[in-house]
């Protein structure tokens, strides 16, 4: 993801239900949802 603040406001729009505020580490940022079959999905934007 390269984008992930336009994407979390895409999904936010869309109604995806959120488990997690966005978390920042120095790996890079990531939020987690859940997904169509109530499985959790991590969506990452890598750090630099």
């Amino acid at each position: 993801m390269d984008d992930l603040d336009a994407e979390v406001t895409r999904l936010r729009a869309a109604g995806v239900p959120f488990v997690s505020e966005v978390a920042s580490g120095p790996g890079g940022r990531q939020v987690l949802v859940t997904g169509p079959a109530g499985s959790l999905v991590q969506v990452f934007q890598p750090a630099g």
